[in-house]
């Protein structure tokens, strides 16, 4: 029933009864005998027996097991539950709007056996239960109490509807007549509590978590929660704007942290270990805040470690700073997403994926857009990893050699290894597809590699559990990983200006003149490329020649490449989560006036430039992070403009670890276009954090980008 101030007077008063009995493994510590209890003396130096306590020997009396006492119905005035009893809880027990319950530290509350017990506390009504780290309050089962077994489902919970409500919250799903409130009123104060054993269901499918917290606002108090062994959820938060701090939870036998109805607050410290569903599940239009969390979740039930779980018309997110997820399940992965992400109010920090399964993953085929902008959000945030890389498919024994002109659609299937031999190009008007865990290796000894015209396409799609490996017959054989066994991908595009000429490996070969697809690469590894066709002519890992942003790049690792890694020539082409390691050359090179954009991009082991930039090339690069050592290094980001060009870039959030004498952070040569860049968020770190001329003539062009550099927003060094 929907409760107001009218009614409330008129509800029947609290009922209470007392009975003996109890004691178990929860039983309040035995009081210190009194002083007249005196420890027996030790024997005397003629050894005689040494004395029991008081003169007439008695032994001295075992402090008695606190006594029961039970509470039913509701509570309608101030209430206090002490420490030197175990109160039990006989079916629903309500604490009604105006009264506040009050629990001594160290105070025991069970939920009666059979009763179908637990508390909700009303809004306008008050739970004071703030226990100590050494005095904790506990709600536990009266069967455990009694010695009968710790066990998930022997009560119900305890549930606070508060007075914080949105136009989300509708009713409590358990006692669906009662909503929240209508004002940022406090429902009380929870610290150093343990809640044990709960989620019966008090009626089908209305099963009780461990603490629900229902239009709670953050001026209630809730810390130091410690929730094992519920039978539904270990916490659940509908709406409200309640904040929590170091919680514990489990052994819950469905999501161990439920966040539904546009919860907005934060919770600050979150263990959870051996759930059975979802670590974190987060539906309704809500996007909270996670910070310092860490998830370990085995369970084959499991729905993900973080689930984003949004229903019709729903869009779920949330800030996740400081978080592990240690997956384990082969069922979904640490993090698992349905329906729509809210990715312009989500971000990752410091979010680590580990475990044997530390995946990305779609709950069904219609979830894959979706999906991708949850990964897009992890790739392009700051210092997340995923510890256990993509696992790279194993090459079959069984190869088929492909040569010369591929001219109408073909497809390399996942069954077999392709061999290319010599140069292998996608004619005008064919489209090469490779499926997903394919391999395709550059033939030994053929000077192998890919070349895609304009007006072809390459569609290799990958995804996080099934990438595709583009690497070398070597390697494959078992010959070990090297730079410069085979050529690498190349893609001409549809996208050319007027300073993208003829493709430098390929003299004749120029790019198209719209802006059509050149198809779409995403989870797609590069290794042990870099081979030169001719003198002074080596391919890159992935070369871009004016390819347009109607092409997909995303998801790309290039490996062990003996030039670039990635080098982009004109065009419009966007690249999402790249990471490039060991390039012999520059990781990833930029000319020809390209005007897209790289959203994530980490970059190790260079030997020459982190980003080097030429031509009148003026791009975007965002969330970059750069750590570079090498001797013969030529900077982290590297404008190089030659005569008659000037080169910039838009920064944002940056990070470049520059640990070489050669050169700095940021080496300037030549003209410097400061009116169209800009640096936001950029930190310029290492040994060797500076910005320097490569040459004196390039003193006064250094001087703008250290300014330019100055008066950003956000940049350190």
């Amino acid at each position: 029933m929907k409760y107001s101030v009218a009614l409330l007077s008129a509800l029947a008063a609290l009922t209470i009864t007392s009975c003996g009995g109890g004691g178990g493994s929860s039983t309040p510590a035995a009081t210190t005998p009194e002083a007249n209890n005196t420890t027996p003396t030790t024997p005397e130096a003629n050894n005689t027996t040494p004395t029991t306590p008081e003169a007439n020997n008695t032994t001295p009396e075992t402090p008695a097991t606190p006594s029961k006492e039970t509470i039913t119905g509701q509570i309608t005035e101030n209430k206090t539950l002490t420490a030197d009893k175990v109160w039990v809880l006989n079916g629903k027990v309500e604490v009604m709007a105006g009264a506040t319950l009050t629990i001594q530290p160290g105070t025991t509350v069970v939920g009666g056996t059979g009763t179908n017990a637990w508390l909700i506390v009303y809004p306008g009504a008050t739970l004071m239960a703030e226990g100590t780290a050494d005095k904790k309050i506990t709600f536990t089962s009266e069967d455990a109490f009694d010695g009968e077994g710790e066990a998930a489902g022997q009560w119900g919970g305890v549930t606070i509807v508060g007075n914080d409500a949105n136009d989300q919250t509708g009713a409590y799903e358990v006692d669906d007549v009662t909503v929240a409130g209508t004002s940022k009123a406090t429902s009380g104060s929870l610290k150093h509590i343990v809640i044990n054993n709960t989620g019966v269901a008090v009626e089908q499918d209305k099963e009780i978590n461990g603490l629900s917290l229902f239009g709670v606002s953050n001026t209630t108090t809730v810390e130091n929660i410690t929730v094992n062994r519920s039978g539904d959820d270990g916490v659940e938060i509908w709406g409200g704007s309640v904040n929590l701090t170091n919680v514990t939870i489990d052994g819950a036998q469905d999501d161990s942290f439920d966040t539904d109805s546009g919860w907005s607050g934060t919770v600050d410290g979150l263990t959870i270990t051996n759930g059975k569903k979802a670590g974190i599940e987060m539906s309704g239009t809500t996007t909270a805040t996670y910070k310092n969390v860490s998830i370990t979740l085995s369970s084959e039930d499991s729905e993900g470690g973080l689930y984003f779980k949004a229903g019709d018309g729903e869009v779920v997110g949330g800030t996740f700073e400081k978080v592990t997820v240690a997956y384990n399940a082969t069922a979904k992965g640490a993090i698992a997403v349905s329906g729509d992400f809210d990715e312009t109010k989500s971000s990752f920090t410091n979010v680590t994926l580990t475990g044997s399964n530390p995946t990305i993953v779609a709950k069904s085929d219609a979830d894959v857009a979706e999906m991708a902008l949850v990964g897009n959000a992890f790739q392009t945030g700051t210092n997340n990893t995923v510890a256990t890389e993509m696992v790279l498919p194993t090459a079959p024994t069984t190869k088929e050699t492909i040569s010369g002109q591929i001219t109408t659609d073909k497809t390399l299937t996942a069954d077999k290894t392709w061999v290319l031999s010599g140069k292998v190009e996608v004619m005008a008007g064919a489209t090469l597809t490779v499926e997903p865990g394919t391999v395709v290796a550059g033939g030994t000894g053929t000077n192998a590699w890919l070349i895609v015209y304009s007006g072809a396409k390459l569609v290799a799609e990958g995804t996080f559990a099934k990438p595709i490996l583009f690497t070398s017959e070597d390697a494959v054989d078992g010959e070990g990983d090297a730079a410069g066994q085979w050529g690498g991908v190349s893609i001409i595009g549809n996208d050319a200006n007027d300073q993208t000429g003829a493709y430098e490996v390929d003299d004749k070969t120029t790019a198209g003149t719209s802006k059509e697809s050149s198809g779409s690469l995403n989870y797609v590894v590069i290794n042990n490329t870099g081979i030169a066709v001719e003198q002074d002519k080596e391919i890159n890992g992935l070369s871009l020649f004016g390819v347009s942003s109607a092409t997909t790049v995303s998801n790309i690792l290039v490996n062990h490449s003996g030039d670039d890694g990635v080098e982009i020539w004109g065009g419009s082409v966007n690249l999402t989560n790249v990471k490039i390691d060991g390039a012999q050359d520059d990781s990833f090179d930029t000319d020809s006036g390209w005007n897209g954009a790289v959203n994530g991009l980490m970059i190790t082991n260079g030997k020459k430039a982190g980003i080097e930039m030429s031509g009148t090339t003026v791009a975007t690069y965002r969330n970059v992070n750069i750590t570079l050592d090498s001797a013969d290094s030529e900077g982290g980001l590297y404008f190089k403009a030659g005569d008659g060009e000037a080169v910039g870039g838009i920064f944002e959030a940056v990070t470049v670890t520059y640990n070489s004498t050669a050169k700095g952070a940021i080496a300037v040569s030549g003209d410097f276009d400061e009116t169209k860049s800009s640096f936001t968020n950029v930190t310029l770190a290492g040994s060797n954090p500076k910005i320097v001329a490569k040459t004196e003539a390039d003193a006064a062009e250094t001087a703008l980008v250290e300014t330019k550099f100055t008066s950003g927003t956000g940049n350190t060094k």
